[in-house]
């Protein structure tokens, strides 16, 4: 299942989170911390595994871009600090509130983006097969 979760591209920490909470009763505290263990590995894996050596469909380069990664991994190293300080801080019950909401709100716009994805392929494929054939 985490694996799934990984190739989709959520990390397994969605999904990871809530099945330790559920069924090994582990404290939010912990189960963020061994999650993100898993995420960091499973995108070692995915990275040296399968993007790495992968090539670009568009350009001769690789599929990772190099620059964009040297401006976005301080925000993230920087992000994940302020989350591990955050969840030392609060109460469990909390954390949990808190976690509860970020995932309600990021499932919902993946929800929506979806959609709008699915009705715009699905208007262009209407317009398709209403185009005449010409000869």
């Amino acid at each position: 299942m985490l694996g799934m979760a990984s190739v989709a591209g959520l990390g397994g920490g969605i999904v990871f989170v809530p099945l330790m909470m559920a069924f090994y009763h582990f404290k939010p505290s912990r189960v963020v911390i061994l999650s993100l263990a898993v995420v960091f590995e499973s995108g070692l894996i995915r990275t040296f595994g399968f993007s790495f050596w992968a090539k670009h469909p568009e350009k001769d380069a690789t599929e990772i871009d190099f620059n964009t990664i040297q401006v976005a991994y301080p925000l993230f190293l920087v992000g994940s600090y302020l989350g591990v300080l955050t969840s030392m801080i609060l109460p469990d019950i909390l954390l949990c509130a808190f976690l509860t909401v970020i995932l309600v709100y990021l499932c919902g716009q993946s929800y929506f983006k979806g959609r709008d994805m699915w009705q715009k392929e699905a208007k262009a494929l209407l317009e398709i097969e209403t185009i005449p054939f010409s000869e």
